[in-house]
Formats: C-alpha cells, structure tokens, sequence
C-alpha cells in the first residue's frame, strides 16, 4: 500500500479525527521511553494542537508518523517555551517552531522523519514566516544541519527527557 502525505490544522473537517490518531501515535511512541503518566502529560495533549499545523504520513488510513508546526507571533505564543528560554532575543519573529515529531517503532529508520521536517519548512515558508526552530536530540542533529540547513543554536533547557537535546535554526528563506 502507498504511503501518502496529508497537512491538516483545526480549520479542516478532519482536525478531530486526525488530532485523536496524532495523540494516540504520540503516546504509543513516548510511552516506552518515559511511562504512562509522563507520555500521558506531556505528549498527548499540551493545548497547541488546536493552534498548529500538522503533517502526518499515512498507509490506508493509519498513521505512520506525525509531526507538527506552531507558527509564534510573539515569544507567548512558543511551545515547549522553556527550553527555548535562553534563544529567546535571538528570534526573529513570525517564526515557526517544529515540534512534536513521532514515528511508529516499525517505521523508524525509513526517511519519514526527514521527509516530515521538509514539509514543514516548506509550510512555513509558504506562510512568510522568517525562521523555522527546532529542539533535536543530539544525534540527529548532523542530519538536519547537512540534509535540511539548519545550524546548531545551543542547548535546550528542558531535561524531563534523557539524552542531550540541542536547539537549531533555520532561516525560511533557504528552501530544501
């Protein structure tokens, strides 16, 4: 079977039944890694779905990856504010923030990710935002500065999830 692209936001009919397959894929995929209350709390529902964008991947009708895009008019507005903190005067506003980013453990491995990433950039482009930021664990962090040009901006200062987690940049006039 295919695998097709969708982009969906709360302006879409299908905002209510796409959001509740994004949060359960969310939590199915955080829930191994951080357990059940923190997957529950911290992935499913964190009030930006409602004001996002969302690019997802299907195979029929289920859900394969999903990821999504906040467009931030002002520093309030910034999903996740507290590990941007410390970014905060060296962003460039409208501006997008990439974040909430899963892919079922079956499909890792497979470019879904990357592809994911691309389309959102694209998205905020199309919207004249000025820049795209995003939070990565370090080891992807080689594959989005040399496949997607984004640079390295510093670390994140949110630690509820092991690992060392870094903050980049990209400006959105550079398409990929």
């Amino acid at each position: 079977m295919k695998v097709r692209l969708i982009h969906f936001s709360k302006a879409d009919e299908v905002f209510f039944e796409r959001i509740s397959q994004v949060r359960q894929l969310r939590f199915d995929v955080w829930k191994p890694i951080v357990g059940d209350q923190v997957a529950q709390q911290r992935f499913y529902d964190d009030g930006f779905d409602d004001h996002s964008h969302h690019v997802a991947l299907l195979e029929g009708d289920e859900m394969l990856a999903t990821a999504r895009l906040t467009v931030c008019e002002a520093t309030v507005q910034i999903p996740d504010a507290e590990s941007y903190q410390f970014m905060l005067e060296a962003m460039s506003f409208p501006l997008a923030i990439l974040s909430r980013m899963v892919v079922r453990k079956d499909k890792q491995g497979l470019g879904y990710s990357t592809e994911l990433t691309r389309q959102r950039i694209a998205i905020a482009c199309r919207f004249h935002l000025k820049e795209v930021w995003i939070e990565s664990r370090r080891q992807r962090c080689k594959q989005l500065s040399e496949v997607l040009g984004f640079e390295e901006r510093g670390l994140s200062q949110d630690v509820s999830v092991e690992g060392e987690w870094l903050l980049l940049r990209k400006p959105c006039h550079e398409q990929v």
